[in-house]
């Protein structure tokens, strides 16, 4: 098998685009009856990363070791690297496992000495010239900060470059800088300054520039693309522009400092930043909340995260807490849905009591015994071997699926190995099979894992249960949390409910962690503490006795419009 390396970066201004990397290697395979496989890296990857650093190269160099590459093709040594220990390292592991080796249409011997010390002088030079192209750009970066001129293409807000390239204030966008300033001596926050921009539709630095932006989640690693003229003002950016000193004429750069046009005074710049620890909310003794279902509350209406928070003012209808020492407390800790950090983002789902809705789960399902009675249900009325059966055809039924696919994608590939003009007409069937293919196989891989659960579901179910009789009553709040998680994989809040008179009641829907347990549907009613399973209309009252039959009729205009509602509820 030939591998075919693509790679484009920055420093490439000469190199060709990697649609023409690709098809001069497809053309080389195809003249050297090759199979092959490409490891596209993409565009604006560095040949001056490692190997760890660059993920089809990495991919490329473990399928070398574990030899499923035979041979492999750049389209020139500059393409490999221009790194001398990424070049050092790739061809150890190339010579070790009797690679072929190929740059362009020319192959290197790699058992030849005087290839070998040609080939690294080349590495070296490669470097060189990349560590010079570096210097200078840095050397080129100092002479214009030095020299008074803008660097970059998105420079702070406030200031523009001249016809000459000269860093030089922006008025209009320096007014706003300015009242930026006003507002927060004023003792308006960074969301408060933030609203005010965008409710005046003030625009961002961004709003001027065209194109996207992708940014990525730092904990589910999701990434999100916005258009620049869609981006609005936020808090951070608002905070980070009064903490730059270039507002007072000091410029920074690699720790030094340098003259710029200033927007305020120094004096005044000092008196705003001193300023900016009177404005934070909440900035009296840190408390260390207790959220018990933190990280598995999602909103249903927007799809955001329920975050915890803590409050200083007192809803209508929640009581007022008080301290040890019997003084009235104002902070209370609620679940909010993320969309309300921001103005514009916000869903309009309600915030929710922590300290309900933490009684109300932990309550119902492990106090009053409903995921045993869950799983006795699912033992006593699942035919395990049958189930195990349907589950065993769908994954094979999947598995014919996948092949088909491949199958199909390979024709499609041949056809453009043998007339290259048919690569555009093809290529969108090729993505939309490749799509089909990863949809099916993540399909595939559910049902795996539900075969996986369905073999030891009684055994495990049988010991789980045995572990929840033996639960304290009185369960330290860490010992709960890691009992919740074992068992929950996500609770989903539905905090606008149609026809609901009283607007006291969500819907929960409980997602678990074991595959064979279906999701659980939940009416809570918080503030009394009462829980209506809507699979069988059980209605759990927490902490006083219940007419549950009026209770339920009381409930009618809700289960009216619940969508979720199982057909099977008793009537």
């Amino acid at each position: 098998m030939l591998a075919i390396y693509t790679r484009l970066s920055r420093e490439d201004a000469q190199s060709k685009s990697i649609s023409h990397q690709k098809r001069e290697g497809k053309a080389f395979a195809k003249s050297n009856n090759f199979d092959f496989k490409i490891y596209d890296e993409g565009e604006g990857v560095s040949g001056t990363l490692d190997i760890d650093e660059r993920p089809q190269l990495k991919q490329l160099t473990e399928d070398i070791i574990d030899g499923s590459i035979s041979a492999v093709w750049f389209r020139n040594q500059n393409r490999l690297e221009r790194n001398s220990i990424t070049y050092h390292t790739f061809i150890k592991y190339a010579r070790k496992n009797n690679v072929r080796l190929f740059f362009g249409d020319k192959e290197y011997d790699l058992n030849d000495p005087t290839q070998l010390l040609q080939n690294s002088i080349i590495s070296s030079i490669n470097q060189y010239k990349t560590d010079l192209q570096s210097y200078q750009t840095r050397r080129s970066l100092l002479d214009n900060i030095e020299e008074g001129k803008a660097n970059g293409r998105i420079l702070p807000y406030g200031y523009k470059s001249d016809e000459n390239g000269y860093l030089v204030i922006d008025e209009e966008e320096a007014e706003i800088v300015k009242k930026i300033f006003a507002m927060s001596l004023e003792g308006n926050g960074q969301k408060t300054i933030a609203n005010w921009l965008n409710d005046n539709n003030i625009p961002t630095r961004y709003n001027k520039l065209k194109g996207t932006l992708t940014t990525k989640n730092k904990y589910s690693k999701d990434k999100r693309t916005v258009n620049k003229d869609k981006i609005r003002w936020a808090d951070k950016v608002t905070h980070d522009i009064i903490k730059n000193p270039i507002y007072k004429g000091e410029r920074r750069w690699r720790e030094k400092t340098y003259q710029a046009p200033s927007i305020v005074s120094k004096e005044y710049w000092k008196k705003v930043n001193d300023n900016l620890k009177n404005n934070r909310s909440n900035s009296g003794k840190k408390v260390d909340h207790k959220y018990l279902l933190k990280g598995l509350l999602r909103c249903a209406k927007c799809g955001r995260n329920y975050y915890g928070r803590s409050r200083t003012t007192d809803p209508k209808g929640y009581r007022i807490r008080e301290s040890k020492d019997g003084k009235i407390r104002k902070d209370y800790n609620l679940y909010t849905c993320a969309s309300k950090r921001y103005k514009h983002t916000n869903c309009g789902s309600r915030d929710i009591k922590l300290v309900e809705l933490d009684a109300l789960i932990w309550g119902v399902l492990f106090e009053e015994k409903e995921l045993i009675d869950k799983m006795k249900f699912f033992l006593s009325n699942t035919d395990l071997i049958k189930r195990e059966k349907e589950v065993r055809q769908k994954i094979s039924n999947l598995e014919t699926d996948v092949q088909k696919l491949e199958n199909k994608k390979q024709r499609a590939i041949k056809l453009i190995l043998e007339n290259e003009d048919l690569e555009e007409d093809f290529k969108v069937q090729i993505n939309s099979i490749k799509s089909q293919i990863t949809n099916a196989e993540e399909r595939l891989g559910f049902e795996k894992g539900v075969l996986e659960s369905i073999k030891n579901a009684e055994s495990i179910f049988k010991e789980k249960i045995e572990s929840l009789k033996s639960l304290k009553k009185e369960l330290p709040f860490l010992d709960r949390k890691n009992v919740i998680h074992e068992f929950i994989e996500e609770i989903v809040l539905y905090t606008n409910l149609p026809n609901d008179p009283t607007d006291s009641f969500i819907q929960v829907n409980v997602h678990y962690q074991d595959m064979n347990l279906d999701t659980d549907e939940f009416l809570f009613s918080l503030k009394q503490g009462i829980a209506v399973n809507l699979f069988n209309q059980k209605v759990i009252s927490l902490y006083h006795r219940i007419n549950k039959k009026q209770f339920l009729q009381s409930l009618a205009p809700i289960f009216q419009e619940v969508k979720s509602l199982n057909k099977n509820v008793q009537k």
